[in-house]
């Protein structure tokens, strides 16, 4: 994997320091479906000891954004994410814009969710299915999950990079430290297959300034 080195710059009115945020770790995962043929980026910052917040790098029109999610104190803290390269190294620059309220989903108490497990000589694979009640029978969503090992439970990665309708469902976990590397989700005559592109650590601190936009 190419090496990232990541600057963070605040803007001239910032005075003083409030919250800061540590990541160590960034996924890529890339999204095919076979309608279209078109494969999306999805990458993202976390910290691998505290899921409840995520920095999310989205590209809009040409133009980087990053969006980070706290979901403890329910704030979303948005960045002008420039990008640049430094000795054929990828460099980003994050300047703080404003931030907005981060409204969390109400699931259902029904919900429910199962890991069924199933057998691959090749890896080990689950097939995660999703019911919108206790009773319900017939899934909403399935996913057939290839994982590997972890040192530690990395589940909630994919939950937050891809499962997007479902990321303040801390409930959808798989009890055991793997991680998840390919997922194949069949919706109707579609499928999309959803690779883990690219991963590794990082050292990335990101402190806000005092007085935050809104």
């Amino acid at each position: 994997m190419r090496k990232i080195y990541i600057l963070f710059l605040l803007l001239p009115f910032s005075l003083g320091f409030s919250q800061t945020y540590q990541f160590d770790f960034v996924t890529n995962y890339t999204s095919t479906s076979s309608k279209n043929k078109l494969a999306y980026d999805n990458v993202n910052y976390f910290n691998s000891d505290d899921f409840s917040y995520s920095l999310k790098i989205i590209n809009h029109e040409n133009e980087l954004h990053g969006i980070l999610g706290d979901r403890t104190n329910n704030l979303a803290h948005h960045f002008k994410v420039i990008k640049s390269k430094l000795n054929n190294e990828i460099q980003f620059q994050f300047l703080y814009e404003y931030s907005t309220n981060l409204n969390a989903i109400n699931y259902d108490k029904d919900y429910r969710f199962e890991f069924v497990e199933k057998p691959n000589i090749s890896g080990k694979e689950v097939v995660l299915k999703m019911y919108r009640t206790k009773k319900s029978k017939r899934p909403f969503l399935t996913q057939t999950l290839s994982l590997v090992t972890a040192n530690k439970n990395l589940f909630p990665i994919y939950r937050l990079s891809v499962l997007h309708h479902f990321w303040s469902y801390n409930e959808l976990i798989y009890p055991e430290n793997y991680m998840v590397s390919k997922a194949i989700d069949k919706t109707g005559n579609q499928t999309c297959e959803i690779n883990l592109k690219e991963y590794k650590n990082v050292d990335l601190q990101i402190t806000l300034p005092k007085e935050l936009k809104f």
